[in-house]
């Protein structure tokens, strides 16, 4: 409230009510594993602060906005973040998360011995790569196994081959 006077004219009263904004706020995003060759889907919301005027630049990458595909370029852990500024608030306001891109799958079969006598037999061991460790599954010429050494009498010269899986890749 605010008066005056000039001790000859009516007193003259007024008032002026300041709205203060409310700080910025950016919601929070999880931390994220993706397959290889997979993206992420981020959609954040913003508060408070001179709401018209919001804008969102993101790093490493350059994008803006609050809803952004992301790719990290290469297999291992990418640091994103987000800020959030309106032009008019003094103090940003930001979200960071982790992005964990996993190496391609990979596996491979090795025999040993990879030459036998008949009536011997040989031990195949199947080694993978990369990919979601937690759900490997491996076939052996269409037959799943839960281990990753075989002892086997083939009986004749024959070739194996694998399928590898991990749910993800």
């Amino acid at each position: 409230m605010v008066t005056g006077s000039d001790n000859c004219s009516p007193l003259v009263k007024d008032s002026v009510k300041v709205d203060r904004l409310p700080a910025l706020s950016l919601s929070k995003f999880k931390d994220t594993t993706l397959c290889d060759g997979q993206t992420v889907n981020v959609k954040l919301t913003a508060t408070g602060g001179k709401t018209a005027t919001h804008s969102v630049s993101w790093s490493p990458g350059g994008q803006s906005g609050l809803n952004v595909t992301l790719n990290p370029p290469v297999a291992g852990i990418t640091r994103y973040t987000a800020v959030l500024t309106d032009a008019c608030t003094k103090l940003n306001d930001t979200t960071a998360f982790n992005v964990t891109r996993l190496m391609p799958l990979g596996g491979s079969i090795v025999a040993t011995p990879s030459a036998i006598c008949q009536g011997d037999s040989l031990t195949l061991t199947l080694t993978q790569t990369g990919g979601k460790t937690s759900g490997y599954q491996w076939n052996i010429d269409g037959v799943p196994l839960t281990w990753t050494n075989l002892r086997t009498d083939p009986g004749f010269t024959r070739s194996y081959s694998y399928t590898l899986a991990d749910g993800c890749s």
